[in-house]
């Protein structure tokens, strides 16, 4: 597509608030408001909002031109910016060369060999959750339990040797410091970053305990020399092969705690979703069930688990209908024309990824929940663009594998021991927020699946 000189900027809806602008109706109801404009504005619009300049797209064309064809014009957007109080220049918030060299070294880490030794942590806290499952009280609030059952499968991935009451304050600290992100990122006036400190002294506190229990793992892991086998070891003693470089401690700590918020927050919320997608569709949780049924989980390797296609079918699916990373974010350096708009130098454009997720003009059917259409039979050639639960371009999720691997284990291993049913009331909805959560929760009854 042609990106022409233009001198107007995208069309602003009608539809706003007197005061706050279009941006109100977003924060108020995203996923009804998205759908909307982009219905009576076309690919990219204007969205009017107090001290920020902001423009959306949903068109797959253009999304490549920002992501890809030009993303050396474009930075991440203003809400990785409150992002940073808590994640400092992790992968997910840092720029340039810097990224690039950290991506190199970080990768390793999340090749097929580490992820078979992760596999095991996996199913290890997978059988401990299951064995508590009979006794929970029913009905019982199922995206909580996802949430503390992958807050302790990254702790232990991350710092297998750590003194346990270390690592659980390390998780409640940054479940604080999360839920913090999620209030200012949902302010109708937004307060710049760097006068956030005046207004959260509690905030403030957590970080300073946060740090000084993660510098001290940091500094012990360092004097003690290993081991390398979990995330904190291996970023520990991983080297840039080009420079030599190593992280320093400031790097570790935010790369740290990046991996711990991503590689929890979206995997438990897609884990949720998975369970309310399966529920709604028996004939899903059949064939599920005939493919899980004739295989060990309890020894699964990653080889193994890839040629399980269904329940690959079944997560990517998923994703699709409830992508937890449901938008994502850039700034352009410059002037830029995009669609034959004007984009004036830093306008913060979001991409709603749920939308084109969600859009009848690349889905049969896009509300159902059908795992089928992510099987080789049915696949059709899918625009890497309208299809990215993990992002796309060069910044395309480094734990992509990682949080594919959590899924299909515990959903397999869930299946196969249990029936669930999903309650009437609370009626679930979806809430886009840092990631999409499901509004009250999503709550169940278990029973043992008979003749396993």
């Amino acid at each position: 597509m042609q990106h022409a000189p233009g001198k107007t900027p995208p069309p602003f809806p009608k539809e706003k608030h007197w005061l706050f602008g279009s941006v109100y109706n977003l924060r108020k109801e995203s996923l009804k408001w998205f759908k909307f404009y982009a219905d009576h504005y076309g690919p990219i619009y204007s969205i009017s909002a107090p001290f920020v300049k902001l423009a959306v797209t949903t068109d797959p064309t253009l999304i490549k031109y920002i992501l890809q064809e030009n993303s050396k014009n474009f930075y991440k957007s203003r809400a990785y910016d409150l992002l940073k109080i808590l994640l400092g220049n992790g992968l997910l918030t840092s720029e340039g060369e810097e990224w690039k060299q950290h991506r190199r070294m970080i990768q390793p880490a999340f090749h097929k060999g580490t992820l078979d030794d992760f596999m095991q942590v996996m199913i290890a806290n997978t059988n401990k959750f299951q064995a508590q499952l009979s006794s929970l009280p029913q009905p019982f609030e199922f995206a909580h339990q996802m949430s503390e059952l992958t807050l302790k499968i990254i702790a232990e991935c991350m710092f297998s040797t750590a003194v346990d009451e270390k690592a659980n304050r390390v998780s409640q600290l940054i479940t604080l410091l999360n839920n913090k992100a999620i209030e200012r990122l949902n302010a109708t006036i937004p307060i710049p970053p760097n006068l956030l400190r005046y207004f959260n002294h509690a905030e403030a506190a957590a970080v300073k305990e946060l740090d000084e229990i993660i510098y001290g793992m940091i500094r012990q892991r360092r004097a003690d020399g290993g081991p390398a086998e979990d995330l904190l070891g291996m970023l520990v003693f991983a080297k840039d092969e080009e420079s030599g470089d190593v992280l320093s401690d400031v790097q570790l700590r935010d790369e740290l705690m990046t991996i711990f918020v991503a590689g929890h927050e979206t995997t438990a919320n897609g884990l949720a979703w998975a369970m309310f997608g399966l529920l709604s569709n028996t004939e899903a949780i059949e064939k599920l069930r005939a493919e899980i049924d004739a295989v060990d989980l309890e020894h699964l390797r990653f080889d193994q688990l890839m040629q399980l296609p269904y329940l690959r079918a079944v997560v990517d699916e998923t994703l699709r209908l409830f992508p937890p990373a449901w938008s994502v974010g850039r700034r352009n350096y410059t002037d830029d024309t995009i669609g034959g708009f004007h984009i004036a130098a830093h306008t913060n454009i979001l991409i709603p990824i749920i939308y084109l997720h969600r859009s009848e003009k690349y889905w049969e059917e896009p509300l159902k929940f059908k795992p089928e259409r992510f099987l080789a039979a049915n696949k059709k050639e899918q625009d890497r663009f309208v299809y990215m639960p993990f992002g796309a371009g060069a910044r395309m999720c480094v734990g992509n594998h990682f949080a594919l691997v959590e899924m299909m284990i515990i959903i397999a291993k869930l299946f196969k021991a249990f029936d669930f049913q999903v309650m009437d009331k609370p009626a679930v909805e979806l809430q886009a927020l840092i990631t999409l959560r499901p509004k009250n929760g999503i709550w169940l009854k278990s029973d043992v699946r008979q003749g396993t």
